[in-house]
């Protein structure tokens, strides 16, 4: 959008001045308005004039998506991921919590032992509250990351959603290759 704008003002600056007693006759006018459309179409920079995909707010799907996990993706018309997102995110959140009231549980466990069999208490029931709270670490990694990648993903959409992928890329369609092979 603002390439787009930056392209039509260097060739609104290109365009020969008027002088003022023809801009009150329309013909000239007329005439100026084709010179400028016509230099519009042969410009190079012109992707988002061409009629192409509207390009999208890379800040408002961050945005989305930071603050509802999968908004991103909605806002870019990838519906497909928002499952993806919510049934890893709840994965995660899930076990997350089953390790973390494991952990409760053997955290309450060794404490007790500790007051039976100072000082160190049962290594076993040590071991895997040390176990449960890693997973549960784990877990909480996980999440965040996914949290950064959804975050990522409708990033690099919303970037790329202006991004012409038709089978006509702007190719010549005059350039052949031709390999020839001489054997002596």
């Amino acid at each position: 959008m603002v390439l787009a704008a930056a392209a039509v003002f260097m060739l609104m600056s290109k365009l020969p001045a008027q002088e003022p007693a023809l801009q009150s006759n329309a013909a000239p006018t007329f005439y100026a308005r084709q010179a400028f459309l016509q230099q519009v179409r042969s410009s190079s920079d012109s992707v988002a004039l061409k009629g192409g995909p509207a390009e999208k707010s890379t800040t408002l799907a961050m945005a989305l998506s930071a603050v509802f996990p999968g908004g991103g993706q909605i806002y870019n018309g990838k519906w497909w991921k928002v499952p993806i997102v919510w049934g890893a995110g709840g994965f995660f959140v899930e076990e997350w919590s089953r390790n973390n009231r494991h952990y409760n549980d053997y955290y309450d466990q060794f404490a007790r032992s500790l007051q039976t069999s100072p000082p160190y208490g049962d290594t076993h029931t040590q071991a895997l509250r040390d176990y449960y709270r890693d997973q549960r670490d784990s877990f909480a990694w996980y999440f965040g990351i996914l949290y950064a990648l959804q975050i990522l993903d409708a990033y690099v959409d919303a970037s790329l959603s202006g991004f012409d992928v038709g089978p006509d890329l702007g190719g010549s369609k005059a350039l052949r290759v031709s390999v020839s092979v001489a054997i002596r």
